[in-house]
Order: structure tokens, then sequence, then C-alpha cells
């Protein structure tokens, strides 16, 4: 993954988005800090050897990306501080820019796992998940045996951990709960249990 000049770009709609952009960012940092440290090492009064050593131990591929794209010749001058205080600071704006990604991404994500209600009366309520493209019709499993036909002829399924009978959102399904001879037939089956 390239961290400097032509950047691979990274989609909302990539389902690895958040590891991607937390693995940049784990870079970006651990970069941040190498640029730190060498500025402390060239200002210092050790020897210029020892500076050299310094520095090919700190030697990466992300310093090298970093200091080509900013055109730094960093063993031009061993008593200057190399990398300018502007540069760090648009590394800190990188850096911030990525975790407001991912805190963004991580948001989008809970509330796209979120069940928006798009159907409710006092006996039901009928739900939709654009994470799982799933429709949810909030039953117990304790209905009517005619109402379990009825929702299994129309591919909905009863899901124990979710306390619902779930189908996939699919265009035959959406035209059915959007129709009321649907929504008044499980009625109809509830109404008949309450008595």
């Amino acid at each position: 993954m390239i961290l400097f000049g032509q950047e691979n770009a990274i989609s909302y709609e990539n389902p690895d988005a958040i590891t991607i952009l937390k693995k940049r960012l784990k870079r970006l940092e651990d970069l941040h800090l190498v640029l730190k440290k060498i500025n402390t090492i060239f200002a210092s009064d050790i020897p210029v050897s020892e500076k050299k050593y310094a520095l090919n131990q700190l030697k990466s591929d992300d310093l090298i990306a970093f200091l080509n794209h900013y055109n730094i010749n960093i063993e031009e001058n061993f008593k200057a501080r190399p990398i300018e205080y502007k540069l760090l600071q648009i590394n800190t704006q990188r850096v911030r820019y990525i975790r407001n990604r991912i805190q963004n991404l991580i948001h989008r994500d809970i509330s796209d796992n979120r069940k928006k209600i798009i159907y409710s009366n006092k006996l039901f309520d009928i739900s939709f998940s654009k994470k799982h493209n799933r429709i949810y019709i909030s039953l117990d499993n304790e209905i009517p045996k005619e109402l379990k036909l009825f929702l299994k002829s129309n591919n909905f399924k009863w899901y124990y951990y979710d306390r619902a009978w779930i189908a996939a959102a699919s265009p035959d399904i959406l035209d059915k709960i959007n129709d009321t001879t649907f929504l008044n037939t499980i009625s109809h089956y509830l109404k008949k249990t309450i008595g």
C-alpha cells in the first residue's frame, strides 16, 4: 500500500475499508515517531558517525517514500533538523484525516446494522436491515399454525436469536410487505389468537 504520492483510494463500499485504513493509520503513526526521532538525533551533539548509524537503524520503506516524495536528502547536513515542522504538520493532518475516516466508517457500519422499522401496528412490527438486506417481522414463534404456514409460503423463516421471522429483502418480498393484503392477513391470524 502506497502512503505517499498516488495512494490507492479506499472506497466506503469496500468491506475491508476499516481494516485497510487501520493498517495505513498505524504506518503513518509509526512514521511520525521516526520523523521526530530523526530530528532529535540530528539536533544532538553526538558524532556524525553515530548519527549515520542511528539513521540506518530507522530506515524503512515508508521513510524512504516520505523522503523521496518531499525531495529531502537527509544526509546533506547532519547538523540541521532535516524534517521541517511544516512536513510534520502535514503528516499529523494525514493521521487525523484517516482517524476521522475510520470513525465515520464505524459509525456508518453501526447505523447500517440497526434495523429500521418500516411498518408498525399494535400487533407486530416489520423492520429492514440494510447491512444484511433482510426483512424482519417481529412475532413470537407461538403464533397460529396457519400464520406459520403463511409466512413460510412467503419465504420467511423463524430465527430464535432474532426473535423474528426473517426473509431476504428481494423485490418480491418488498412488494408483499407494501401490499395491504399481506399485512392484513398477518393481522387477521393474530387477532384470531387474541380472540
